[in-house]
């Protein structure tokens, strides 16, 4: 048998009538066509920034606020603790059954770390105590936290003017934890729950997470994007004005 007999003979099928055909010239085309759409997105994001940087700078801090809190509250280990000799004498605010309570025990605690004030600026009204810690209910006794146990305190970052009002009005807290009276040490992830003390889960973990993101970045970041949706609102040309160049 010659070589290769047993191969069937190469024919040539005609081309499905269903299928187009593309040139070179037409795919050259749908890559210019699809670059011009790209190039003019970024022109008009450009032009908006230029017509309104400062609503575009707010939008952009509001979002690099909430990246950073996303960042180091779901992906670095928080930390407790002043520096050493930094500590403030602080101030647990609550209600006068749970005072008693702490007193038997000698810990506090909650479900989201525990919250003090600095000494020198505990508000002496009811609603003064209710700005400074947004609880509303009964804070009227106070628990005092010294020595090493204010150590595991901290001040909210100054990231952005609720923070900051925070901050200034002499708010501390500590990570997910308790605080040992007795021994002046910090507990992590001891949570106060249906009248015991124990480990938190890793859902309530989480929730303590979400909770603090919220609350020392979120809201932060929100303001900002609004403050900059309001100056573009109010920047913005009205029906019949010429646009500002």
């Amino acid at each position: 048998m010659a070589p290769n007999e047993s191969l069937l003979p190469l024919r040539a099928y005609p081309a499905s009538t269903d299928q187009k055909s593309f040139s070179v010239s037409e795919t050259t085309d749908n890559a210019h066509h699809s670059a011009a759409n790209s190039h003019g997105l970024i022109d008009e994001v450009i032009d908006f920034a230029k017509q309104y940087p400062v609503s575009t700078t707010l939008a952009c801090v509001g979002l690099a606020v909430a990246s950073v809190g996303l960042a180091k509250v779901f992906l670095f280990e928080e930390r407790a603790g002043a520096l050493a000799g930094e500590a403030d004498n602080l101030v647990h605010l609550t209600n006068p059954f749970a005072a008693e309570g702490i007193a038997g025990t000698e810990k506090i605690g909650g479900r989201f770390g525990v919250f003090a004030v600095k000494v020198d600026q505990v508000p002496t009204s009811p609603a003064g105590r209710l700005l400074n810690t947004l609880v509303p209910r009964d804070l009227s006794a106070e628990v005092s936290i010294t020595g090493d146990a204010a150590r595991a305190f901290r001040a909210p970052e100054p990231l952005g003017p609720f923070a900051l009002a925070r901050r200034l009005g002499g708010v501390r807290s500590t990570p997910l934890g308790s605080v040992d009276l007795s021994t002046n040490q910090f507990i992590p992830n001891e949570i106060f729950s249906d009248g015991v003390f124990r480990t938190a889960t890793r859902g309530e973990q989480l929730r303590y997470k979400a909770h603090q993101f919220m609350l020392d970045y979120l809201i932060d970041a929100e303001a900002y994007v609004a403050a900059g949706c309001v100056g573009y609102a109010a920047s913005k040309p009205r029906s019949g004005q010429v646009p500002r160049p």
